[in-house]
């Protein structure tokens, strides 16, 4: 048995607390007889007298026990305060131990259910911050592709319309023109572009509209074969050479063959021994049309004189006469116009 130094209970050898205070026993060298603290030097213990060494009497048990219900430890029916934890039995009892799924230290429990529950929730909780910066990751990829899709379309939709603003220009300047270069300038800059078919068709009727020497032959070879019957007084001839129905003959609207044999006989009137027509026909003057964009029309411009010799020399015997003809696709005159520049 030990001594209380607080009190001077006396309490069993390997108490902690006292059972008649409640305060802790210090720990350190003490008297094994009565508890009172000793120096290490002393010989005898300064309460009691009595040797350490010496043999300690076995303390008398208390028939009745009972259990601490804080700690679970063994307590004499005297005891107020259970030497185990220093606690009353009388004290409201805060934490169980020993229960099913839990363990106890220093009076705490805690609940294996509830550590589990920790676990699970940091492990849900990390799976989730891992899921979320993947899907973040993710979406942050597809969002930057999606800014660069959009921009490339932006930058296409751009361009056309700079192409198409830039066709609608050279379009306008080639129809202004209406010029071969013009149109050739718009088909390099857009061989498909929307008006492309009508540049190609315009640049098509440019082509036919062109005069070739072959044309200009035909024409001047048809001016000069006419007159040639008029000096020669061929009828035959004559007819060959123009339209069964002229559009205009010397002012008259839908002359005939007719009209023009008449003019040709006035010439060689009954006083009249010869006529002669000096026609050079490298000054004809030739161009070319199209009639509702497909049938050339020949325009020929040219001046010849005219000599009659004839019995009455007081009468016109010489004029200088300029004029024009219109002549079709198969090079006969369907239009022929004269005026006398001068004459005597």
């Amino acid at each position: 048995m030990k001594q209380c130094p607080n009190c001077g209970a006396q309490m069993n050898d390997d108490s902690l607390f006292c059972t008649e205070c409640g305060k802790p026993i210090p720990l350190g060298n003490v008297c094994p007889h009565c508890g009172a603290p000793m120096n290490d030097d002393d010989v005898f213990c300064q309460n009691c007298g009595k040797k350490p060494d010496e043999a300690v009497q076995s303390p008398v048990v208390p028939s009745s026990l009972r259990v601490c219900p804080h700690c679970g430890a063994t307590m004499s029916g005297e005891d107020l305060f259970c030497q185990n934890c220093g606690k009353r039995p009388d004290e409201p009892i805060l934490q169980t131990s020993n229960q099913p799924g839990s363990y106890a230290e220093e009076g705490k429990s805690v609940s294996w259910g509830k550590v589990l529950a920790i676990i699970l929730c940091i492990i849900l909780l990390a799976g989730l911050g891992v899921g979320g910066y993947f899907a973040y990751s993710d979406y942050s990829e597809k969002k930057a592709k999606e800014e660069a899709r959009l921009k490339a379309e932006r930058e296409v939709q751009e361009k056309v319309q700079q192409l198409a603003e830039q066709e609608a220009a050279d379009w306008e300047r080639a129809t202004s023109y209406n010029s071969e270069e013009g149109y050739q300038i718009y088909l390099n800059n857009h061989a498909y572009g929307k008006h492309a078919a009508e540049a190609r068709e315009e640049l098509e009727k440019i082509e036919r509209q062109k005069l070739s020497d072959v044309e200009t032959y035909y024409v001047s070879n048809a001016i000069e074969a006419f007159f040639n019957s008029i000096s020669a007084g061929d009828e035959e001839e004559l007819l060959k050479c123009i339209s069964p129905v002229m559009d205009n003959f010397l002012g008259k609207t839908g002359a005939t063959k007719v009209d023009a044999i008449s003019f040709m006989r006035r010439l060689h009137a009954d006083d009249v021994y010869s006529v002669n027509i000096s026609l050079d026909s490298s000054d004809i003057q030739v161009s070319k049309t199209l009639e509702g964009d497909s049938k050339p029309v020949y325009q020929a411009e040219f001046s010849y004189d005219q000599r009659l010799e004839r019995e009455d020399t007081s009468l016109e015997t010489f004029a200088s006469i300029k004029g024009s003809a219109t002549l079709n696709e198969n090079f006969k005159i369907t239009s022929m116009s004269l005026k006398k520049m001068s004459s005597y």
